[in-house]
């Protein structure tokens, strides 16, 4: 079964920037902005689990919002310009309630700058989101790395993923930086899902889960982190983290759908994790799942935790081998073949076992 690992974009330009526009979408303030410190709460190693899937790389454009305000503030008032005029809406339209008219052509032949509230609100006289007018001005900016790694992980390239991870960790061990720890992380899962090895030093995991069992409020980035690091995490770090985003998901509290379905698929991430190195764990994750109300637009979401919700009953008890290999028979029935081998690859895993 492929987990759905979440596309990183853009540490560097988040680093960047972060300090600046810690407020305004995301909440990636609080953890990020720290320098980085080292720990030793004395964590005990971190199993290496089996290779169990490829990635399939979702890329969240919601994340490019926050990484490139500044330049959509400073350097796209032409592009602006563009969408206003191809919707045949005049300057004083546009300008109405927000700016005057004379400073909304000065923004827009790039003379001088906006503040992001301002931005806002001319968008919406224009009738167009924030992420529409990043994609529009093609802001696709990406970091490397992420690029490189993913790149590397979906086509089996050890030595590549290797490579990457080990220069990537000694970029750690030179800055102590938390985002170079993130990015080797990201590598390093990889690495260990292909390879069944680690590169991590025991500080390095126990830095790793401290950092992700401090966090409170789960935005985006750290979704996404977590997503990609689950086979790094100790087991009740994971159950832990599980439950702070349950509880944001309950509570509605997310700022776009993309969020959303990260969220679930993070969870399904560490349920698939779980149920290979801590099946009591993943039986009280997999029931706080299941009272979570998933909307039919997330039918595969849907799919997979029932799926899981199987696979556990059979990592258990091993009676129900039928009902597993109807689901991946019916997935074959409706189209949907790399789905029904991603399942069978897993279930044979957990044969295995």
């Amino acid at each position: 079964m492929k987990l759905a690992f979440l596309k990183l974009i853009s540490f560097l330009y988040l680093r960047n920037y972060q300090m600046t526009y810690t407020n305004y979408l995301f909440s990636f303030s609080p953890i990020l902005s720290t320098p980085g410190l080292t720990f030793n709460l004395g964590i005990s190693k971190v199993s290496i689990l089996p290779k169990m899937t490829k990635a399939v790389i979702i890329v969240s454009v919601s994340l490019f919002l926050f990484l490139f305000i500044i330049e959509v503030i400073f350097m796209y008032g032409k592009k602006f310009k563009e969408i206003r005029i191809k919707q045949n809406i005049s300057l004083e339209q546009a300008a109405k309630d927000v700016v005057s008219i004379s400073t909304l052509s000065r923004w827009e032949n790039d003379k001088l700058d906006i503040n992001f509230s301002q931005l806002n609100h001319l968008l919406a006289n224009i009738h167009l989101t924030l992420r529409e007018f990043a994609r529009y001005c093609e802001i696709n900016p990406s970091d490397t790395f992420s690029i490189k790694a993913a790149k590397a992980y979906n086509s089996d390239d050890i030595n590549q993923l290797h490579a990457l991870a080990q220069q990537q960790l000694d970029k750690y061990y030179s800055s102590r930086d938390r985002y170079d720890l993130f990015l080797t992380a990201i590598a390093n899962n990889y690495y260990f899902d292909l390879t069944q090895k680690n590169i991590f030093s025991q500080e390095d995991i126990n830095r790793l889960n401290y950092l992700f069992s401090h966090v409170e409020y789960w935005s985006e980035f750290y979704i996404t982190v977590f997503a990609n690091t689950v086979f790094l995490i100790k087991p009740e770090v994971q159950y832990q983290i599980c439950n702070k985003i349950l509880s944001q998901l309950y509570l509605q509290d997310f700022s776009s759908w993309d969020i959303f379905i990260d969220s679930i698929g993070s969870i399904l991430n560490s349920l698939t994790s779980l149920i290979i190195s801590n099946p009591s764990l993943a039986q009280k994750l997999l029931e706080k799942i299941n009272k979570l109300p998933i909307p039919i637009q997330c039918s595969y979401m849907k799919i997979r935790r029932n799926f899981l919700d199987k696979l556990l009953h059979y990592r258990l008890n091993k009676d129900n081998e039928n009902e597993i290999l109807n689901i991946i028979s019916s997935l074959k029935t409706l189209g949907l073949p790399q789905i029904a081998h991603n399942f069978s690859t897993l279930f044979t895993r957990i044969k295995d076992l």
